[in-house]
């Protein structure tokens, strides 16, 4: 048991190389077009899925977050195989666990709501890759033992994945990041590269990686390098956040500095001094990168975007979806398909025709208001288990990552990607384990004793 022990350090980090390199080949294969990158990936993936135990699945679908459509053999994705491999996996190794029955039955609800709406209208293979996801992301909440995850990997894992994927961005703009500092909608970092997320995704992963470094420094114990070293990349990427000219972006933003100040008020009589190191210096970039494209240009143009989205936008979308939930009682209960609403919706000349352009109702319009319950509920219960298994209580800190990201997703994301639900478990992951720890239960300590991290 020691040997072991003393070889986990350098196990876990072969692991983490193995899902870099895996992430790697998958975004080369993006901006070379080549499919040879995918394939060598895809056959990695296979050896760590097979390999690997319940965590190591989960670690590697959160580098695979940006990646996912990439994982196919020609127009086919194949992600659904190693996703319901994942499932046998966690089935196979609880089976003998207890389970919610609450949760299991809002997750037979959910998946019969997405049968009857989205089966007899779409392929067979969407209606298998939606239901993989579905069902990894439910019966890793109902079953997964979440003691075996180690808070500073996933911290890592999560910096890792969106710093590739930034990468890739970046060399997908041509190398022209720097001269991309004007107000100009026709020049937006991350339209060319709309795979990987385009100028809509990379705000969501900036402020992910801002707020969970936030998180890491204000809770994790690190050197003076490794500090300077995530404000220094936090700094960079806030920057790249604005060059998107995304109002996702700035309401990310601006929600994070409201929960920055909160945090402190919380804690006035023995402030942090990390946190008032992180504001200040987020402010003092704030300023810099305003005073860079241009502050009149940017008011300007957030005030037209604006007032297009009432006008002929996304307003007019959610009007849309409102006057169909309401003509339409029962998809107002059971929604229309996670898949076939936006296809019912440009057979029949509706405007959510794409997506509803907001995560909330795209809920309404998948599941319905039946399926969106039993989809809190599933959720709900992974901070019931956080709370009672693990003996963790969110705080205003570690809740951060996860209250920013719901506030941005009120003008985008869909449940449709594979990336929502990795994003979600991710931060209700980084919320709970970042948690306060109930003072009156002693914290299992194996896994943090034992599974040192590479930073």
């Amino acid at each position: 048991m020691e040997n072991q022990r003393k070889y986990l350090p350098i196990l876990n980090l072969i692991k983490y190389i193995l899902r870099v390199i895996v992430i790697m080949l998958l975004g080369f294969s993006y901006i070379n077009e080549s499919e040879i990158f995918s394939t060598i990936a895809i056959l990695m993936m296979g050896l760590i899925i097979l390999i690997g135990n319940n965590t190591d699945d989960f670690y590697l679908y959160i580098f695979l977050l940006p990646f996912s459509d990439f994982v196919a053999f020609g127009d086919r994705n194949i992600l659904f195989v190693f996703h319901l491999i994942s499932i046998f996996k966690i089935i196979y190794s609880n089976m003998h666990k207890r389970v919610s029955l609450i949760a299991l039955f809002s997750f037979i609800l959910l998946i019969g709501v997405i049968t009857i709406n989205d089966f007899p209208n779409i392929s067979i293979g969407r209606y298998i890759y939606i239901v993989s996801i579905i069902a990894y992301y439910s019966i890793f909440i109902i079953l997964s033992n979440f003691s075996k995850i180690n808070r500073k990997y996933l911290a890592i894992s999560i910096f890792t994945t969106i710093s590739v994927v930034l990468f890739f961005i970046v060399l997908g703009s041509n190398g022209n990041i720097f001269e991309i500092t004007g107000v100009d909608e026709t020049n937006r970092l991350g339209e060319e590269t709309r795979q990987l997320g385009g100028a809509m995704g990379v705000p969501i992963y900036i402020m992910i990686f801002i707020t969970c470094t936030f998180v890491y420094l204000t809770s994790e114990k690190t050197n003076k390098l490794v500090r300077m070293m995530l404000i220094l990349i936090s700094l960079i990427f806030g920057y790249i956040g604005f060059l998107t000219l995304s109002r996702v972006y700035l309401l990310g933003l601006a929600v994070f500095l409201v929960m920055l100040i909160l945090s402190q008020l919380k804690s006035l009589k023995r402030t942090n001094q990390k946190i008032k190191i992180i504001l200040y210096l987020l402010v003092f970039a704030l300023a810099i990168v305003i005073s860079i494209t241009n502050l009149e240009g940017l008011i300007n143009m957030t005030i037209n975007r604006g007032q297009e989205d009432i006008s002929t936008g996304r307003f007019d979308i959610y009007s849309s979806i409102f006057d169909f939930l309401m003509n339409n009682p029962l998809n107002l209960l059971i929604g229309k398909g996670v898949i076939y609403y936006s296809i019912y919706g440009k057979e029949n000349g509706y405007l959510f025709s794409m997506t509803a352009h907001n995560l909330y109702l795209d809920s309404i319009m998948s599941w319905g208001l039946l399926g969106t319950v039993a989809f809190l509920t599933i959720t709900f219960y992974a901070y019931s288990r956080l709370s009672k298994d693990m003996k963790k209580k969110v705080s205003i800190i570690s809740m951060t990552p996860m209250i920013v990201w719901l506030a941005m997703v009120l003008v985008g994301d869909a449940f449709y990607y594979f990336k929502t639900y990795i994003i979600i478990l991710s931060l209700i992951m980084v919320s709970g384990l970042y948690g306060k720890v109930n003072n009156d239960v002693q914290e299992v300590s194996y896994n943090e004793k034992y599974t040192n991290s590479i930073v």
